[in-house]
């Protein structure tokens, strides 16, 4: 049984980073190693079988400060009796850097890294990957990483909790509790205001949508930063001058995300870009998961998901095409229904968590020279 350090941010709630659920998952499906998780002082153990280290001064925010990232590396700089560091996050030049300082200080470890989100450029990558295992969450980023020079690159999915299911209750709760309607179809956008145009192409698809449909639709979306805001606020002053302004909703950070998902008639995300977000966000596993038909670009990564048959395509920021994708699935109740049953079986044998947690484990006894067990 190996000891296995897991270093991402705390993990701990809020949950609402896909890496730090990635970690949870893991090391709460894991059945052969031990696992040590970081978290701040005073925050309890994520499942009974993760011990935890107080590393962090605080928890949830969306990039670690240079002073938590600093008490990480001192912690890393530590004599311990881990047999694997496990790194779970975006490469950066300064991490990558103070990671290869401590694998060179510690010859003994071995060292994995999950990249957690695709970046902006594969260019110079090479120079980033430290560890002796490379592990991308989507075939298309193993295949860049490879195409680039990466050695030692593995493919394992995201993970999502297949356990968890939203009550029927539930889901009529949650739209009570928003506000939105029990007998109308929910278009869902939980995706970003920055970083890619996709918000912007929802909104402007919206007048096609709603007049072609009773539809209300909701932008259900987390301010990660200033610009998120001051997008946030040009599409809500748009909005409001429209007549089916009472048809469209604005939610920020929910702690019923996962409930709203479940309740919504369908989920869209018409990104051309995942930059700073994992390759199949946590929100469209937890759609496949619930059911709850997915509308995704057709472009790599989550191109994936339609090539697995569960997703149905749209061109990125295009928003006739939006529009028009939307009001066939909103006209179909059959292949909603497909589509979630190819979601519901894609999640039990490719998403699962605990299947994720024993490819890992895999992993790490391939790694440690022990043959994984049957």
């Amino acid at each position: 049984m190996a000891k296995i350090l897991m270093i991402s941010k705390a993990v701990e709630a809020p949950w609402t980073d896909s890496a730090k659920n990635l970690v949870k998952d893991l090391v709460c499906k894991g059945r052969r190693h031990q696992y040590t998780v970081m978290v701040t002082r005073g925050a309890v153990q994520p499942c009974p079988n993760a011990s935890v280290e107080p590393i962090y001064a605080k928890a949830g925010a969306y990039s670690p400060s240079v002073v938590q990232n600093l008490r990480v590396l001192a912690r890393l700089f530590r004599p311990d009796n881990q047999d694997i560091y496990h790194f779970f996050f975006a490469p950066n030049p300064l991490s990558s850097k103070a990671a290869w300082m401590v694998r060179r200080l510690k010859p003994g470890k071995k060292f994995v890294q999950t990249v957690c989100s695709v970046p902006a450029t594969f260019e110079g990558i090479k120079k980033l990957m430290f560890a002796h295992r490379v592990v991308a969450l989507s075939r298309s980023t193993r295949d860049q990483l490879l195409a680039h020079g990466v050695e030692n690159v593995v493919h394992i999915p995201p993970a999502v909790d297949n356990s968890r299911r939203v009550s029927a209750e539930a889901r009529q709760a949650v739209l009570l509790k928003l506000g939105l309607p029990l007998n109308r179809p929910v278009v869902l956008y939980a995706g970003d205001y920055q970083f890619s145009r996709a918000a912007d192409t929802c909104a402007r698809a919206l007048p096609r949508i709603l007049e072609g449909s009773n539809a209300h639709f909701v932008f259900a979306c987390r301010i990660k930063q200033d610009l998120s805001r001051a997008e946030e606020a040009r599409i809500k002053e748009w909005v409001a001058s429209q007549p089916f302004r009472d048809r469209v909703h604005f939610f920020n950070e929910l702690d019923c995300i996962v409930e709203l998902i479940a309740a919504s008639t369908l989920q869209v995300l018409p990104a051309g870009s995942l930059f700073a977000k994992m390759d199949i966000p946590l929100v469209l596993l937890e759609s496949l998961r619930e059911g709850t038909p997915l509308l995704v670009s057709n472009s790599p990564p989550m191109s994936e998901l339609i090539e697995d048959g569960a997703a149905a395509p749209v061109w990125p920021e295009e928003p006739e095409d939006l529009a028009t994708r939307v009001l066939e699935l909103l006209g179909s109740e059959a292949r909603r229904r497909t589509l979630a049953t190819a979601g519901l079986q894609l999640v039990k044998t490719k998403y699962d968590s605990a299947v994720v947690a024993a490819a890992y484990e895999d992993l790490y006894d391939e790694l440690l020279g022990q043959a994984p067990k049957a």
